[in-house]
C-alpha cells in the first residue's frame, strides 16, 4: 500500500502509491453509488427488508421475520443502522452503499493476494464503475453485504492457504460464519471451497499444521450455522419457487448482467479469453498455482452446485443469487488485462472503459431510475395530499403499504382477507380500495373480493379514482351519506 506504482500514459511513466489510488477509486465509486440515493421510492423486496428491520421491533422480531427471507446478519445490522440513524429511504440505502464501497477495498487486497497489486489495482477500478455492483449496492438489500463477505472469506482462504496463521484462519472463520448468516448461497461458498480444499491438500499443502487449521476454522463457520439447520430442513420441503429454469445460453446471460456495458463487455471477453489460454499453458507447462485452483473452482463450483440443485430438486439459479461468483469474475478480467504487455493499449482501454461506464451510469442506463416502476411511496404520499389520514383504506398489498403509510402517519391500510371487513364498512361512510396490478395476480380486478361485491354495490358509490404507474386507488362513498348531505 505504501509503495508506488508505475504508470505509463501517453509513454510517460508516473509513479503513484496505491493507496491513493485505492483511495481515487473508492471516491469515484461513493459518487456513482450515492447520487440520486432517493430518486426513486422503495421496491417490492426493499420494503421486506425495512420492515423486516424495523427499529422500533425487537430482535427477536427481527430474528423471526428473517425466517421467512434470508439468515439474519444483514437484517440484524440492518435493524441497528436505522435504530441509531432513523428510520428512512435514505439511511436505509446508505449502509447498503457502505458495503459496496467496502467490496472495492476488499476485491482490491483478494487480487494483491492472487497475484499483485495492480491486479487488484484493476479488479477494484472494474467493481468501482460497474453497473451490476452500483445497482446492488444502491437498494436495501443484501447483495453488496455478499459480495463483501465472500471476497473477505475467500481472500483469508487464499491467504490460511499460503500462510497458516492463526489471524488469517479466525478471520477466515468470522467472515464465512457472517456469509453463511447473511444468504443462502453461503453454503454454495462454503461447500465449494470444502471441494477446493480437498484438491489443495492432495496436490499443494498437505502439512498437518495447516489441515488441522483449516479444520478447526471450517468446522467453526460451519457451527454458527447450526442454530439455522431447523429453518433448512423446513425449506427443503418446498418443492415451488419464483425462480425461472436456466437454458443453456445462462453463462452468458450472467456475463451480461454482471457488466451491463456493451464496450466493457466486449473488451472484458477478450480479457477473459487471455486468462483462459494463460491457464491452458500454465496446466500444461505443469506451472499450476493453488491460487488458480481457488480462483476457476470458486466459479466453477460456485454456478455448478446451484445449477445441479436447479435440475433436480427445482430452479434456484439467478443471476443475483450468483453474486457469490461475482468477486471471482472480476478477477479473472483483471487477471486476463494484467497479461496486456503494450503500456498504451492499457492506458486507452481503461479510458475507454470509463467513459462508456460514465455514459452507462448516468445517462443510458442509470441505475438509479427504477427498472420496477412501483407506486408504494406515491400513493402514500397522494393520500396526504388529499387529507386522508382518516380514511379507511383496503389493499391486498397491505402489508407493503404500511412502511410508507407509518411515515407519512396515516392511518394503516387494511388487509380484506383478514380483517371483518362487514364490521368495518358499515360504521364508515368513506372508504379506498388499494389495487397493485403487479402483485394481485388478478385476482381483484379493480373491485373487492366476490364475497364483499354486494355489499360495495348496495351500499356504495364510486366517486374517484386515481392511477399510478401499477397502482389503482378507487374511493368509494356510502349512497345515503351522498343524498343527505352528511359526507
Amino acid at each position: 500500500m505504501n509503495t508506488p506504482i508505475e504508470i505509463t500514459i501517453f509513454n510517460k511513466m508516473y509513479f503513484i502509491q496505491v493507496r491513493y489510488l485505492l483511495l481515487v477509486l473508492v471516491g469515484v465509486g461513493g459518487f456513482i453509488r450515492f447520487h440520486e440515493l432517493t430518486y426513486s421510492g422503495l421496491w417490492l423486496d426493499e420494503i421486506y427488508s425495512m420492515i423486516g428491520s424495523d427499529p422500533n421491533t425487537t430482535l427477536s422480531d427481527v430474528y423471526s421475520y428473517s425466517i421467512r427471507d434470508q439468515p439474519p446478519v444483514f437484517f440484524i445490522l440492518l435493524h441497528g443502522w436505522l435504530k441509531i440513524f432513523g428510520y428512512t429511504d435514505l439511511v436505509g440505502r446508505v449502509i447498503t452503499c457502505v458495503y459496496g464501497l467496502l467490496g472495492i477495498i476488499a476485491i482490491f487486497f483478494l487480487g494483491k493476494e492472487v497475484k499483485n497489486e495492480k491486479l487488484g489495482l484493476f479488479a477494484a477500478f472494474i467493481t468501482s464503475i460497474n453497473w451490476f455492483h452500483v445497482y446492488i449496492s444502491k437498494e436495501i438489500r443484501f447483495y453488496p453485504l455478499v459480495f463483501l463477505l465472500t471476497a473477505l472469506s475467500y481472500l483469508f482462504y487464499l491467504r490460511s492457504i499460503k500462510k497458516s496463521g492463526i489471524g488469517d484462519f479466525l478471520l477466515y472463520t468470522i467472515f464465512t460464519a457472517l456469509l453463511l448468516n447473511t444468504h443462502y448461497y453461503g453454503m454454495v461458498v462454503f461447500v465449494s471451497q470444502f471441494i477446493i480444499l480437498f484438491f489443495v491438500i492432495l496436490f499443494f499443502k498437505s502439512n498437518l499444521k495447516f489441515i488441522i487449521g483449516a479444520i478447526l476454522a471450517g468446522g467453526l463457520a460451519g457451527l454458527s450455522f447450526w442454530h439455522w439447520l431447523v429453518v433448512i430442513q423446513s425449506d427443503l420441503q418446498i418443492n415451488a419457487f419464483h425462480v425461472d429454469p436456466v437454458d443453456i445460453y445462462f453463462p452468458f446471460q450472467y456475463a451480461w448482467e454482471y457488466i451491463k456495458d456493451p464496450v466493457a463487455f466486449a473488451l472484458f471477453m477478450f480479457c477473459i479469453l487471455f486468462a483462459i489460454i494463460r491457464l491452458y499453458h500454465i496446466i500444461f507447462e505443469k506451472k499450476i498455482q493453488v491460487q488458480h485452483v481457488v480462483i476457476f473452482g470458486w466459479i466453477f463450483l460456485g454456478t455448478m452446485i446451484p445449477l445441479i440443485y436447479s435440475f433436480v430438486k427445482m430452479p434456484l439459479l439467478t443471476s443475483k443469487y450468483s453474486t457469490i461468483i461475482v468477486p471471482a469474475f472480476f478477477l479473472v478480467i483483471a487477471y486476463g488485462f494484467t497479461l496486456y504487455t503494450n503500456g498504451k493499449v492499457k492506458f486507452y482501454c481503461i479510458l475507454l472503459i470509463m467513459v462508456s461506464g460514465f455514459i452507462m451510469l448516468f445517462r443510458a442506463r442509470p441505475p438509479y431510475k427504477p427498472r420496477r416502476s412501483e407506486d408504494w411511496r406515491e400513493v402514500a404520499i397522494n393520500f396526504t395530499k388529499h387529507n386522508s389520514d382518516k380514511q379507511i383504506v383496503f389493499s391486498l398489498s397491505a402489508w407493503f403499504h404500511q412502511y410508507y403509510f407509518k411515515k407519512y402517519k396515516l392511518n394503516l391500510p387494511m388487509d380484506q382477507t383478514k380483517c371483518d371487513f362487514d364490521s368495518i364498512v358499515g360504521g364508515t361512510n368513506q372508504l379506498w380500495l388499494l389495487v397493485n396490478k403487479q402483485y394481485t395476480g388478478g385476482s381483484v380486478n379493480d373491485e373487492f373480493l366476490p364475497t364483499q361485491k354486494n355489499l360495495i354495490r348496495s351500499e356504495f358509490e364510486l366517486r374517484d379514482s386515481i392511477m399510478f404507474k401499477q397502482t389503482k386507488a378507487l374511493r368509494y362513498t356510502r349512497k345515503n351519506s351522498i343524498q343527505s348531505g352528511t359526507l
